[in-house]
């Protein structure tokens, strides 16, 4: 694709979810007391307090129970991956995007 504009819209989503999907269908537990975890949100904006925003309380009232409310022991002890694609600055919009990042297609 040289001098081409692509346009592919939730490709992001779609790629990260497949790929977290995988994942989980592959984990080995190491133990009982193991779990894993994957959230999907609609709104992944961790800033997002909508109802199907990453921001939302659901997350942390559904952790609870699975950890039978021992969070703060298990949290300490778990990593969180935040997966998203590198997206192009838009040539309309340029000024919208930070000075420092700026990926360019085909740059």
């Amino acid at each position: 694709l040289i001098n081409e504009f692509l346009m592919a819209p939730r490709q992001d989503n779609l790629v990260n979810a497949w790929a977290g999907l995988r994942a989980l269908a592959d984990f080995k537990t190491a133990s009982s007391s193991s779990a894993a975890v994957l959230c999907l949100y609609d709104h992944e904006e961790v800033g997002s307090q909508s109802a199907h925003g990453a921001g939302t309380e659901l997350t942390n009232l559904v952790l609870r129970r699975i950890s039978e409310k021992k969070i703060e022991l298990c949290i300490p002890q778990s990593f969180l991956l935040s997966a998203d694609q590198v997206h192009a600055v838009h040539p309309n919009y340029v000024s919208k995007h930070e000075a420092g990042f700026q990926p360019a297609l085909n740059g």
